[in-house]
């Protein structure tokens, strides 16, 4: 008798509550390109194509800088839409926006292996993921957030103005 052993990939999450969350499709970023999680997921994409390579440091202060994007955004969902002033502020919840971030944790930073992101203010050393509050009308209504790619180059921007457009850029960096 042969027993074949099959890679299984089990995602599990929380809401911020400690609910379960439902299995969601998710995409995975290698330095090859996109992998669908649901083709993962569906057993057509092929498991090689989102392990073979892993993800380069510049790669990960990109996603570091989109994850921060999506823990402001919702502890703002929970604050009725306005973004926090700093890091220690607690929305309407209790929760800072560090709980929104995965596990409740700092995020890595890429490039010397600590969990110290994101920092409160623009990014300024390698492998840091900076975020700040815009004030519009005396109200946390916008935010920047910056991510240093190498050197001391900003080349992440993510930006939300007060009127609720957002702008990203991602590219070689201004000084």
């Amino acid at each position: 008798m042969m027993l074949i052993l099959a890679p299984i990939f089990l995602v599990i999450g929380c809401s911020t509550d400690g609910d379960p969350i439902a299995l969601q499709a998710f995409d995975v970023q290698t330095d090859s390109g996109p992998v669908n999680g649901s083709e993962l997921a569906a057993g057509t994409a092929s498991v090689d194509a989102a392990i073979s390579k892993p993800v380069s440091p510049k790669n990960q202060v990109v996603e570091n800088c989109r994850i921060v994007q999506a823990a402001v955004e919702a502890w703002a969902a929970d604050n009725g839409g306005l973004y926090p002033w700093s890091s220690s502020h607690a929305n309407a919840l209790g929760y800072t926006f560090y709980d929104y971030l995965p596990v409740g944790q700092l995020l890595v930073n890429p490039f010397t292996f600590a969990r110290t992101e994101p920092v409160y203010g623009a990014a300024a050393q390698q492998g840091q993921t900076g975020y700040l509050p815009i004030s519009c009308g005396g109200q946390a209504m916008g935010y920047v957030i910056t991510g240093v790619t190498h050197g001391f180059v900003t080349s992440v921007v993510i930006e939300r103005r007060c009127d609720g457009t957002i702008s990203e850029s991602i590219g070689s960096g201004t000084r």
